[in-house]
């Protein structure tokens, strides 16, 4: 993972906030790391996860249909997932 992040993300800009999955212990040696530990708070100042969770229901739904008939997910997944992948 620590590769994968430095080759794409500006290190010297970024800070990295996770909840305390320990995949992402080592991240700390790539770029400043804050941890949330859910257990006993979700939020600590400006950091939190919240952002980056609330992106990835929009996905999902925009995937896998909220916004979608079945007929247009089937019809058109493949069209739609690239709307959402980079």
């Amino acid at each position: 993972m620590r590769a994968f992040v430095r080759e794409r993300v500006d290190t010297s800009r970024a800070s990295l906030i996770t909840d305390e999955y320990k995949g992402y212990l080592s991240m700390s040696k790539v770029l400043p790391h804050a941890v949330i530990k859910h257990q006993d708070r979700y939020v600590d100042g400006d950091i939190h996860t919240n952002t980056i969770e609330g992106f990835w229901a929009l996905l999902r739904r925009g995937m896998f249909g909220q916004f979608l008939s079945s007929v247009t997910a089937t019809t058109y997944a493949r069209s739609i997932r690239s709307q959402y992948l980079i």
